[in-house]
């Protein structure tokens, strides 16, 4: 299967994991999180208690706010062959194969988007760096540019999740 194929596989991988998480965020706050609150460092703590109020709707409005740039970016990618413009969408997204697997480790519980971060996750990264490699799609500039469209998204995440608190708020679902 060539790259196209995968370039397009990356918006099911990054569905099916955000449904893992937002079927199960809100029961794993009200259920999981006061168990294991105390387990974690003070920072982390205050974190998680801004966000222990989260609703399943809040958190796929969020997903949906990522979705949208990064439904743009893939058709962009194919149609420019700027492949970096994909690659640094699924470098920032593909950092779950290392946090909830981290976080579960810690906690010795399980988190939302475990499952589908080592099922699905890390096998379409594996299988896509593969493909990368074997049609020389790889290269240093190819990299860099990589990465500052990845870094482009960290901001992307806070206002995503700051438009889910709002709509929280102002939504009477």
């Amino acid at each position: 299967m060539d790259f196209q194929f995968w370039i397009w596989m990356f918006l099911i991988v990054f569905m099916l994991h955000n449904f893992e998480e937002i079927f199960t965020i809100e029961h794993w706050f009200k259920r999981v999180y006061p168990a294991v609150k105390d387990q974690m460092p003070t920072f982390v703590q205050q974190q998680m208690n801004e966000a222990k109020t989260m609703t399943a709707g809040q958190f796929t409005m969020a997903v949906f706010v990522l979705f949208v740039p990064i439904s743009v970016l893939l058709p962009l990618s194919l149609t420019t062959e700027l492949y970096f413009l994909f690659l640094g969408a699924n470098l920032f997204f593909a950092l779950n194969i290392i946090t909830h697997p981290l976080q579960a480790l810690f906690l010795r519980r399980y988190v939302p988007g475990l499952w589908t971060s080592i099922f699905i996750i890390l096998p379409y990264n594996l299988i896509l760096f593969n493909v990368m490699q074997k049609e020389n799609l790889i290269d240093a500039s190819t990299i860099g540019l990589t990465l500052l469209v990845a870094l482009l998204f960290i901001p992307l995440l806070f206002l995503s999740h700051s438009i889910g608190e709002v709509w929280r708020k102002n939504c009477t679902i």
